[in-house]
């Protein structure tokens, strides 16, 4: 007799793209009427003003935890072993099923703040800690 338990990591994996992309075709579908004048959506609240977008996907680059996303409870800790209450006896990662300890690792790197708003940068990032002022950072 097959085994039909399924947990919700698994339902998720196997359901979720297709419940997703069915219901990410009705939400979108009468919101990506574009203007044909000028290709700007018709019932936007303000006018936009960025002219020009980059994203960056670093795969295999810097971690956002070198760059601009500076822990420093993460760093005060680092060496000791992953708290029992994060973890909640469950493994974390496939990478970390057959280690004996999982320790903190902060980042190496200093950081400090730039410009006016205060951006947090890496040492790293000489040359945007320069520029922080202009760039828009999205940590979502």
């Amino acid at each position: 007799m097959p085994n039909w338990t399924i947990n919700r990591r698994s339902w998720l994996n196997t359901f979720g793209m297709g419940l997703g992309g069915i219901a990410l075709n009705e939400m979108l579908y009468n919101d990506v009427q574009a203007d044909s004048e000028n290709g700007v959506l018709q019932h936007l609240h303000h006018v936009p003003k960025a002219k020009r977008v980059i994203y960056l996907f670093q795969s295999g680059g810097p971690s956002q935890l070198d760059l601009f996303d500076d822990k420093p409870a993460l760093v005060k800790h680092t060496g000791q072993q992953l708290p029992e209450s994060v973890r909640s006896g469950q493994r974390l990662t496939g990478m970390s099923g057959n280690q004996s300890s999982i320790p903190l690792v902060g980042s190496p790197f200093k950081f400090s703040k730039h410009g006016q708003s205060g951006a947090t940068l890496s040492a790293l990032l000489p040359h945007t800690a320069a520029i922080a002022d202009r760039l828009c950072f999205v940590k979502a």
